[in-house]
């Protein structure tokens, strides 16, 4: 019989998408804010894979990966996704901005074998969680 353990920690990562330029550096603040020192970015790269944010957040979509310093506990991916949403939202009715969704955040964790992200649509390859997120 196998022994319950608690998991090793891992690294969390949150990718940021945006055509608003500068907001990927206000949202590197609000992120420092909430997740801590961030130990890694990535430089802001063309997002140009879908279409399916164009309609709400324009075209010309940069995203930027974030590394945290501070190590999480895999099961506290789903409450840092409600708290990216809320930051989401937050961005959203400051109306500073023309598109209906300025700002898309990401959040997810990696380990030594995988890549997790934390979403709120549901599909058949996902596991849920709680509060109405999934892994993918």
């Amino acid at each position: 019989m196998g022994h319950i353990s608690k998991p090793k920690p891992v690294n969390l990562i949150i990718g940021v998408l945006t055509n608003i330029p500068g907001l990927p550096g206000e949202m590197e603040k609000t992120l420092t804010t909430s997740f801590g020192t961030i130990d890694l970015k990535s430089d802001i790269l063309p997002f140009h894979f879908t279409e399916y944010y164009h309609e709400e957040m324009g075209e010309e979509i940069k995203r930027q990966f974030y590394s945290f310093q501070k190590l999480i506990s895999p099961d506290e991916i789903a409450a840092i996704k409600v708290q990216t949403n809320s930051m989401e939202e937050a961005v959203a009715d400051s109306r500073k901005y023309s598109v209906k969704r300025p700002v898309n955040i990401d959040p997810g964790y990696l380990n030594e074998s995988r890549l997790i992200l934390a979403s709120t649509k549901d599909f058949s390859h996902r596991i849920y969680l709680q509060n109405g997120i999934y892994a993918k």
